[in-house]
C-alpha cells in the first residue's frame, strides 16, 4: 500500500515537473496556451485558437516536448539500470562508477572518436567498452 502511494506521487511530481518545463523557456508559455495546444493536437476542441496559436504549437512540438520526453526517457532508463545493477551484484551501493564501467565506456567512445568511427560507432564502441570492463 505505502509502495503504491509514494509510486503515485511521484507520477504526479513528474506530471507537474514536465508542466513547468513546457511552459518555462526563451519564449515562456502560459500552462493555458499549452493545455490548448495539447487539446487541440489530441483532436479535442478547446475553443477558439489564440492569435499566436502556431507559434505555441512549434515552440512545444518542435522543441519542448520532445526534450521532455528525451529526458524522462534516459532518466528511467538510468533508475532500472541502476536498479538492475544492484539487483546483480547483490549490493545496494553498487554503481557503474564503482565496477569501472564509466571508465569502460569513456574509452571505448574516445576510440571511436579517435578512430572517426562517426555517431553509431562511438555509440557502439562505448557500449563494447563499458561491458568489457564489467
Amino acid at each position: 500500500m505505502r509502495a503504491s502511494v509514494v509510486g503515485c506521487l511521484c507520477f504526479a511530481g513528474l506530471i507537474v515537473v514536465a508542466m513547468v518545463s513546457a511552459c518555462v523557456g526563451r519564449f515562456p508559455l502560459h500552462a493555458g496556451q499549452v493545455l490548448h495546444a495539447m487539446l487541440a493536437a489530441a483532436g479535442m476542441n478547446p475553443g477558439p485558437p489564440p492569435p499566436d496559436a502556431d507559434m505555441v504549437h512549434t515552440i512545444l512540438f518542435g522543441a519542448r516536448l520532445p526534450r521532455i520526453g528525451g529526458a524522462i526517457c534516459v532518466g528511467a532508463a538510468l533508475s532500472v539500470a541502476g536498479a538492475a545493477y544492484q539487483a546483480v551484484f547483490r549490493n545496494p551501493l553498487v554503481s557503474p562508477g564503482l565496477l569501472g564501467v564509466l571508465a569502460g565506456s569513456g574509452t571505448g567512445a574516445a576510440l571511436g572518436i579517435v578512430w572517426a568511427a562517426g555517431p553509431a560507432g562511438v555509440a557502439g564502441l562505448s557500449f563494447v567498452g563499458g561491458l568489457a570492463a564489467v
